[in-house]
């Protein structure tokens, strides 16, 4: 606390000079003092933990007694924003690289304390390929997924899209260059419509901000409404859910909940679609309709790394396919040569 007590000390003299009011004064040198405090405990706790998880409860405590901490906590916490920005999204100065692949890694590797998720994984994505991503329970698909689509970190490794290093990039920027994604347990909003669902997937590319949006009154806006709305429709016809766009999302069934989740992640126009599970809880019919879906859209020109546990999917529709075990890549090559891999064999089936 040095440096706040010097800066205490600075602004006294400074009111004794200038011969300004001294509880003008004080108050600056309160709301200052407090914002460099506040940042020096922050910037403590990234040091010590690697994250701001203890920020928000720093300025609770803090901003309990008065108006001129509660200002000061407002432009501390925006300062420290500001430095996760920099420190966490911007990524090194890596040059770009020329690649036959729409995406790949490199020696990815996550590890959660002494538990190793992926190890030093490689997958290799052609450009307009439905690539499979198989493995038993627990082999490291969805932190896989969770770790190119941002939501992860990765303790080591390259990932690679377009020939570009996306390591440090947050999920909204890894929506915004062109992939997105599914979840295993597909999330609707109860109190919207199928329309209206499909639709919340378009914001990342809406151009009206929020002052726009204050200021300017509906009809103004009503065009780019009137377009998203349009994209909605196109995305739930691509689904089958075309007759079903006023229905409530609190009365969809599993499976319609799954083909709106396909439908919203595909608003953002990606050029890479993971799909995580997309037939998990389906029947042999609903499956093989999902996978005329997928089919349909790398027809239209879009690259899919499709996870799943269904077999019969995966073979049928996969150009190649990766297999993980353990948080290892043991396999990678075309569904044919896949049947009869002795190591793919194991991890499912184990041995004697």
């Amino acid at each position: 606390m040095i440096i706040p007590l010097i800066m205490a000390i600075w602004f006294g003299t400074s009111a004794k000079k200038t011969g300004k009011s001294m509880i003008v004064w004080a108050v600056a040198g309160a709301i200052l003092t407090f914002i460099v405090s506040t940042i020096y405990v922050n910037l403590g706790l990234f040091l010590v933990f690697g994250s701001f998880t203890g920020q928000v409860e720093f300025n609770i405590f803090f901003t309990q007694y008065s108006a001129v901490r509660i200002i000061a906590v407002i432009a501390s916490t925006g300062t420290m924003i500001l430095i996760k920005q920099v420190i966490f999204t911007t990524s090194p100065a890596i040059p770009d690289i020329d690649t036959d692949f729409i995406f790949f890694t490199k020696d990815l590797s996550v590890n959660f304390g002494g538990l190793t998720a992926l190890n030093n994984v490689e997958i290799n994505v052609k450009e307009g390929d439905i690539h499979g991503l198989i493995g038993p329970n627990g082999a490291g698909k969805t932190t896989f997924t969770n770790v190119v689509s941002g939501l992860l970190r990765p303790t080591s490794g390259e990932i690679r899209f377009k020939g570009k290093y996306i390591n440090n990039l947050d999920p909204h920027m890894i929506a915004n260059i062109g992939i997105s994604r599914t979840f295993q347990k597909a999330q609707v909003l109860p109190g919207l419509n199928c329309l209206e669902n499909v639709m919340t997937g378009c914001h990342a590319g809406i151009k009206s901000g929020m002052l726009k949006t204050m200021l300017l009154p509906g009809f103004l806006r009503k065009g780019e409404e009137d377009e998203i709305r349009e994209k909605a429709k196109l995305l739930l016809d691509l689904v089958g859910m075309a007759n079903l766009i006023h229905k409530a999302g609190s009365d969809l069934s599993w499976m319609e909940c799954q083909l709106i989740q396909i439908a919203r992640s595909m608003a953002t126009a990606p050029k890479l679609l993971i799909l995580d599970e997309p037939t998990a809880g389906m029947g042999f019919d609903e499956s093989r309709m999902v996978g005329n879906i997928i089919r349909q859209i790398r027809d239209a020109g879009v690259t899919i790394i499709l996870i799943s546990h269904d077999m019969k999917l995966v073979m049928e529709n996969s150009d190649m396919v990766s297999v993980l075990d353990f948080g290892e890549m043991i396999f990678e090559g075309g569904p044919e040569a896949l049947r009869d891999n002795q190591r793919v064999l194991e991890a499912y089936l184990g041995t004697e």
